[in-house]
């Protein structure tokens, strides 16, 4: 990397807090998953959802929710936004102007 160190060094520090934070929220799915199944929780949250008009409050991000949902066959995919996330963060890191 054609960077200082400092910049290097905050370069690592966004992509471990990225990579902890991942694992937290994998860590988190893989509990609730074991505490109630993924068709049990979303019957009950959707019920909610329904109540406080999530649909005609945020048509836009219940639309992104539905197809990301529909394509991932759930409510999110960690192992995809990992990925997805990673690439993002490297394409950006690797684009850093020499310094």
């Amino acid at each position: 990397m054609p960077i200082s160190d400092l910049p290097k060094d905050a370069c690592l520090t966004l992509v471990l807090d990225f990579v902890k934070a991942t694992a937290r929220s994998m860590a988190l799915a893989e509990a609730e998953r074991a505490r109630e199944p993924h068709r049990e929780r979303w019957a009950r949250e959707r019920a909610v959802l329904d109540r406080i008009d999530l649909e005609g409050r945020f048509p836009r991000a219940t639309r992104i929710g539905q197809a990301a949902g529909s394509h991932h066959g759930a409510a999110g995919n960690t192992a995809f936004a990992f990925t997805f996330g990673l690439d993002r963060l490297m394409a950006g890191i690797k684009d850093l102007p020499a310094r």
